[in-house]
């Protein structure tokens, strides 16, 4: 399996990035590290330096071809073999013009987005082939200018399939991956969705008394660290920073509690560095609201309702 380029704009492979990402604008220029995966964005000064607290689920990537007037003429293309799940036209939600495909391969389903369309060439349960044309690049949805058009691309997991459109593709249910490094891998030949998600940086680690068996399982069983006798008592989960369960272990007691057992120690506020999922300063950590969220959506039955805690 591997994804291609989702535009003609290959120039993450070189050594210019300004080229490949279209960065927000700052201080009165344009910061290219804007547009790529990660906490990128709303810097604040801490400690003499630096950090960043807004977590960027995609890639922005920039267009290669204007009309006269600046219009952008990007074709916009699939990036594998896939199927439209989701086409969103002039919606409310700031990705505006989208498409999302869903990517049935051996390491379980995967969902590409395309996002900020000026317009859009296919429709749900259309199957598509890997280059076709999904639309055209563009600025639609967005709080920008048609100067920074852009594709805002993405990969990911869906957390809970229960929940209905569009609410199921809606961000905080998909689990983002680094589209970047799995786009540099797939010109290797070589891409491998669970060995990527399995060597993710953990950032903090939660039990759990649920003792449900995550869907997400079920469609990945590879998260799983370890094959249990028996049900699970309970669950300790492995996040990273922006709340990918990257690892799940099933527990042979039951927590006393759901809580933080562990979360990676630093002098600020852990909300500024988990999307407030976690609440807290130092080596003490606590689930924020963001995180109840989250969990719900890890643990969320066939019809839609999280398992309630015991």
């Amino acid at each position: 399996m591997r994804l291609d380029f989702p535009t003609a704009n290959r120039a993450l492979l070189g050594d210019k990035p300004e080229a490949f990402f279209m960065g927000v604008d700052r201080g009165g220029s344009r910061v290219w590290q804007g547009g790529s995966f990660g906490f990128t964005r709303a810097p604040l000064l801490h400690e003499g330096g630096e950090i960043f607290t807004q977590f960027h689920e995609g890639t922005d990537i920039a267009p290669v071809e204007r009309a006269a007037d600046g219009t952008p003429l990007d074709e916009v293309r699939a990036m594998a073999d896939g199927t439209v799940v989701f086409r969103e036209e002039r919606g409310g939600s700031g990705y505006g013009n989208q498409v999302l495909l869903r990517h049935d391969w051996d390491c379980g389903p995967v969902f590409t987005r395309y996002a900020h369309l000026s317009s859009v060439a296919v429709a749900p349960g259309e199957r598509v082939r890997r280059g076709q044309k999904l639309g055209v690049l563009g600025s639609s949805g967005g709080r920008f200018e048609a100067a920074r058009a852009h594709l805002h691309a993405e990969a990911a997991l869906m957390l809970s399939t229960a929940e209905a459109a569009p609410a199921r593709y809606e961000s905080m249910n998909m689990a983002a991956l680094n589209l970047e490094d799995l786009l540099r891998a797939s010109q290797n030949g070589v891409l491998d969705i669970s060995a990527h998600a399995r060597a993710l940086p953990v950032d903090f680690i939660i039990e759990t008394p649920r003792t449900g068996r995550p869907g997400l399982l079920r469609r990945h069983p590879w998260l799983e660290a370890a094959a249990h006798g028996g049900p699970a008592a309970g669950w300790r989960i492995h996040f990273t920073a922006w709340g990918f369960p990257a690892r799940f272990e099933p527990l042979s007691e039951k927590p006393a509690a759901e809580q933080v057992t562990w979360v990676r120690p630093w002098t600020g506020l852990h909300t500024w560095r988990t999307r407030q999922m976690l609440t807290g300063q130092g080596a003490s950590a606590q689930i924020g609201p963001r995180g109840e969220v989250l969990l719900g959506l890890v643990f969320a039955a066939d019809g839609g309702t999280p398992e309630p805690l015991r």
